[in-house]
């Protein structure tokens, strides 16, 4: 499990840089999940654009209990929004919400092995830690690119365990 998921980060890291932007969770998806998908997007949807604005997006997070400070709300919309388009198209929000329900169905497992990265317990996955972590599956250390877009994705902070996911998710 955690060769298949440092291998699947790497890769999606490898892509970000690149640039290239695949939805590749959606594109596999069957047509009864793209369904429960669009039910779930034209409910948030509240102007039938097509698109998700911030404003819906905020609205759909607040009645469902989610409150998000605005730093917050735009870093995560920025993060959805992979074409850059300045709206939340079906097929970025279904790819978000198939990575979401990976990690989810996967989650005890995925904590079981990336908690105890943070190995000297600071709260944060020092570039020496997340290299520890690669090496363990036999993957070659982070590169000066992948370092940068770490840096540049999380906003130059340190990457703590809740970035470490969004990252998982959006990247």
């Amino acid at each position: 499990m955690a060769r298949d998921i440092i291998t699947r980060f790497r890769k999606q890291l490898t892509a970000a840089i690149e640039g290239e932007r695949h939805n590749v969770l959606f594109e596999q998806a069957s047509p009864e999940i793209k369904g429960n998908l669009r039910y779930i997007f034209d409910a948030i949807d509240r102007d039938r654009s097509g698109e998700l604005s911030t404003h819906e997006l905020a609205a759909h997070l607040q009645s469902a209990g989610k409150g998000f400070q605005e730093g917050e709300l735009t870093y995560l919309f920025k993060s959805i929004d992979r074409d850059g388009s300045g709206e939340i198209d079906f097929e970025e929000f279904g790819e978000l919400m198939l990575r979401h329900r990976r990690l989810m169905s996967r989650y005890t497992e995925f904590v079981t092995y990336f908690l105890p990265l943070d190995a000297d317990e600071d709260e944060f996955i020092s570039t020496k830690e997340m290299n520890t972590a690669l090496a363990s599956v036999g993957e070659p250390p982070l590169s000066n690119d992948e370092i940068a877009f770490l840096r540049d994705r999380t906003g130059g902070e340190p990457l703590t365990w809740n970035r470490f996911i969004e990252v998982l998710l959006v990247t």
